[in-house]
């Protein structure tokens, strides 16, 4: 557009200039008719015509510095043009012999003449040489009348002057404009290659960003876009390549490239008319497909993707999930890749994730944000749950429980606490705790009496965590003695000596150790009897059910008496019935704790019981 604009400007310019060009020149003809009609002498005509030309020459030098140039001089078409006329003019008023300067004016006029029209013909430009050829008969023939002036009448000479004038012009016109056409065809032309080469441009980019360069399939930023406007798919699955990281170490990237080629070969002619295969990121395929999860699952279960003459098997696991259109696309595929490690790590081919399975994985998701949230603005508090003496219902100690109240709402530690032990955030959470707790204890609030504070088995182990509590302890002067640390069952499912060692440095510290929830995993008798313990709480379960339950009762009292031979402290915990409390009493029980008493309570309320 912009050559277009300007050839359009040159040509308004060239139009310009050929009217300025003829008024000059019949300023001067007229000029010098006058002269001789007036019969001045050779002093007044040389006069007269020195003041026109050199009016002529202000104009121009005025409108040069206007930048109105006449002459364009990069143009050779122009200068050749503009010497033409000029020189025709000039001519007339050298003190030269009429046919001399006859002579000279059409030898320079040729010579001036002689590129345009050769160059014209050479390219068969047709308007151009019909402009070239008026314009040229005009000018010769004015050149003649001027030869032939003393023997022709001045009325004569002065019509066909303005009337070759106007021949002029006309031609001068008939040029430019078939320039003008000619140049806008040729910028046309130039504009059309240059939208070609841009449109090769634009595919070759768009191929280097859409479409993966190893297996020519269509990418993840591919399917980004697509997934935007594209709502005829109904479900989508997640395909990788089993041990593929090993393939590649084994046999190489080269290798490895040529399996991803041929799987992606094989997998766009497996899936076929149902949808599109995508090159997600390294050994990933993404496959949308018109049909629901349910069929596209079968699908993938019942005809496998092989891939001909390979020499090592290769094997996939995939997600499968339908399409879940009121979700953010980002939580899908996140939700996809849950679906497909899970496959990955179950053992198993193919994974269908439910529409509730990915609704639980969205909270869990959302919980596991909360949660770090939670951790780092250190907003879990703790609550305190006394146990009481089962003679004489007498607080006797107590036990610190976290809680947790996400924007006033209350979260159950058997949310959180599992989900901080899975993504190992529970040493944050616990590190907290403690140090909330020896801040309390440092007021001596609880009188003397013991506090129960529960560890994981990782953090029993972790010597560095152990030493983080005898450190915190002393910071806050609290007496070890007045601390029991509880641990689960589960402990006895790791090594023995690592357990011991790390019990022992407690006990030397002063600290308390508890068998927590005993009953409700897989005990031994063995490994409990190898570790020092100073007390065991029993599971609520065993509470809870052995008032129905004779060989859970029976159970529940043998236990009981077995571990009052070792001289510990027996605790009962999820009492919650007077029933309980009576058949509890008739036991070597040493404390009790429940909601029949109390729930756990904060500071305050706690110290007021």
């Amino acid at each position: 557009m912009l050559d277009g604009k300007e050839n359009h400007d040159n040509f308004i310019r060239k139009i310009m200039n050929t009217l300025l060009l003829l008024l000059f020149s019949s300023y001067l003809l007229f000029t010098k008719l006058f002269a001789n009609t007036l019969y001045l002498g050779s002093v007044g005509k040389t006069s007269l015509i020195i003041f026109s030309i050199f009016v002529v020459f202000v104009t121009i030098i005025i409108m040069y510095r206007k930048n109105h140039t006449f002459i364009n001089f990069r143009d050779k078409k122009d200068i050749a043009l503009a010497s033409m006329v000029i020189v025709f003019m000039l001519s007339q008023y050298f003190i030269l012999d009429e046919v001399i300067t006859y002579i000279l004016s059409l030898s320079i006029f040729a010579i001036s003449h002689l590129h345009l029209f050769s160059s014209c013909v050479r390219k068969k430009y047709k308007g151009e040489i019909i402009g070239l050829i008026l314009m040229s008969f005009a000018l010769v023939m004015i050149l003649t009348m001027n030869l032939l002036f003393k023997f022709i009448p001045l009325e004569l000479v002065v019509a066909s002057t303005f009337g070759l004038q106007v021949l002029s012009a006309i031609g001068l016109m008939i040029f430019f404009s078939s320039n003008f056409n000619m140049k806008m065809t040729e910028s046309n032309r130039k504009l059309q290659n240059k939208n070609k080469e841009l449109n090769e441009i634009y595919v070759h980019f768009r191929n280097s960003v859409l479409v993966d360069s190893i297996t020519q399939l269509n990418n993840k930023v591919s399917f980004l876009e697509m997934a935007k406007y594209n709502d005829t798919y109904q479900s989508i699955a997640l395909i990788n390549i089993r041990n593929f990281l090993n393939i590649n170490q084994i046999h190489g990237f080269q290798y490895g490239n040529s399996i991803l080629r041929s799987f992606g070969v094989e997998l766009k002619r497996w899936h076929g008319k149902h949808g599109d295969v995508y090159r997600f990121d390294s050994d990933q395929f993404l496959v949308c497909s018109v049909e629901n999860a349910n069929d596209l699952k079968t699908r993938l279960i019942n005809r496998k993707i092989e891939i001909l003459n390979c020499e090592i098997p290769i094997h996939y696991y995939a997600g499968v999930s339908n399409r879940v259109k009121h979700y953010d696309l980002f939580e899908a595929l996140n939700m996809l890749e849950y679906v497909t490690q899970r496959a990955k790590d179950e053992k198993n081919n193919v994974l269908l994730l439910s529409e509730n399975e990915y609704n639980q994985s969205k909270e869990d998701a959302d919980m596991l944000l909360n949660l770090k949230k939670a951790i780092s603005d250190k907003v879990f508090t703790v609550h305190y749950q006394p146990k009481y003496s089962p003679i004489d219902e007498t607080i006797v100690s107590y036990e610190a429980l976290a809680r947790w109240y996400d924007k006033e709402k209350y979260i159950s530690p058997a949310i959180f606490i599992p989900l901080a032990e899975k993504e190992g955030l529970i040493d944050n959470i616990a590190v907290s705790i403690i140090k909330q707790v020896f801040r309390d204890m440092s007021s001596n609030w609880h009188k003397g009496k013991c506090i129960s504070i529960n560890l994981t088995v990782m953090e029993l182990l972790d010597e560095n965590f152990l030493q983080f509590i005898i450190d915190t302890a002393r910071i806050y002067d609290v007496e070890p003695s007045e601390v029991t640390l509880e641990v689960t069952e589960s402990m006895f499912d790791y090594d023995m000596y690592h357990l011991k060692q790390s019990i022992d440095l407690l006990k030397a510290n002063g600290f308390k150790i508890s068998l927590d929830d005993f009953g409700s995993g897989a005990s031994s008798l063995y490994r409990f009897a190898k570790l020092d313990f100073d007390e065991i709480k029993f599971d609520k379960s065993f509470v809870s059910e052995m008032m129905t339950d004779e060989k859970v009762m029976t159970t529940f009292t043998k236990s009981v008496e077995l571990f009052k031979a070792y001289n510990m402290n027996i605790v009962a915990e999820g009492v919650e019935t007077i029933d309980q409390l009576n058949f509890l009493k008739t036991l070597p029980i040493d404390q009790i704790q429940g909601y029949y008493f109390s729930k756990p309570l904060p500071l305050d309320k706690v110290m007021v019981l």
